[in-house]
C-alpha cells in the first residue's frame, strides 16, 4: 500500500494554529477596576467602611451585616 505523504506548503493543524498564535496582536490590557468608571466597590473597600460606620457609633450596638449593607449602598451611590 503506497503511504500517504502531505506536501510541504500544506500545513498541518497545529502548525497552523501555533503560526496563528505568532501573529495574533497582543490585546490592550483591560483597564484596571481602579479605572473603570461605575465599578463595583471591592471587598475590601465594604470592610473598611463597614468597619468605619461601627467605629463611629463607638464600637457597639449595631449589627454587622447592616453596617455591611449600608457600607456597600453607600459606596455604589457615589460612583
Amino acid at each position: 500500500m503506497p503511504r500517504k505523504t502531505t506536501p510541504k506548503t500544506e500545513k498541518t493543524p497545529k502548525t497552523a494554529e501555533v503560526e496563528m498564535r505568532a501573529v495574533e496582536p497582543v490585546p490592550n490590557q483591560p483597564a484596571s477596576d481602579e479605572t473603570r468608571p461605575n465599578r463595583a466597590p471591592t471587598h475590601e473597600e465594604i470592610s473598611r467602611r463597614a468597619h468605619d460606620l461601627w467605629v463611629k457609633r463607638g464600637g457597639v450596638g449595631g449589627n454587622a451585616q447592616e453596617d455591611w449593607l449600608r457600607a456597600e449602598q453607600e459606596l455604589r451611590s457615589h460612583r
